[in-house]
């Protein structure tokens, strides 16, 4: 029941976000390789700030640390969706596995998502068909409304109702 629905909502999440990408490269100039460049010399493969003061730097290891510790304290103990993993597990085993197999498989989904924002930014810079002066919000239904060809926007708002109805 609720569980294989989950199942495929996030299914077709992670489908929508791995097509984006492809989606966008190939409308790339240059793709892959061109999109790689205009994003390694612009720094933005850069995960962590290490330099400076973890309080006067944006971004910096410390504090995005202390920040996610805070925060996943905080989601563990009051979110419905983490107290009902842990508390439908037949044993305290299982329940401590769903809940680290549920952060273990969340690095990959935020990876394929900032890989969007990734691709669009090269896309920006490269083929120079939206201007890059665009707020960051409206980037991508720009892109799908001015170069989707037929199925990607049904494909993406079937995507978005999926994020929108998981909760994950």
């Amino acid at each position: 029941g609720v569980i294989w629905t989950e199942v495929v909502q996030a299914f077709t999440f992670v489908v929508g976000g791995v097509a984006l990408i492809v989606f966008v490269v190939l409308k790339t100039n240059g793709g892959l390789t061109a999109a790689i460049d205009v994003c390694a010399e612009a720094d933005k493969f850069r995960v962590f700030v290490t330099a400076g003061s973890p309080w006067g730097e944006d971004y910096h290891v410390v504090t995005a640390l202390i920040g996610a510790t805070v925060l996943t304290l905080a989601s563990h103990g009051t979110d419905q969706d983490m107290c009902q993993r842990m508390l439908t597990g037949k044993t305290s085993l299982a329940s401590r596995r769903s809940v680290v197999y549920s952060g273990i498989i969340g690095v990959p989904v935020a990876i394929i998502f900032l890989c969007v924002g990734l691709a669009l930014y090269a896309f920006v810079k490269i083929n120079g068909t939206i201007p890059e002066d665009t707020p960051a919000g409206e980037v991508l239904p720009l892109f799908i409304n001015t170069h989707a060809t037929v199925g990607v926007p049904g494909l993406m708002l079937a995507a978005l109702a999926a994020a929108a109805l998981s909760t994950h």
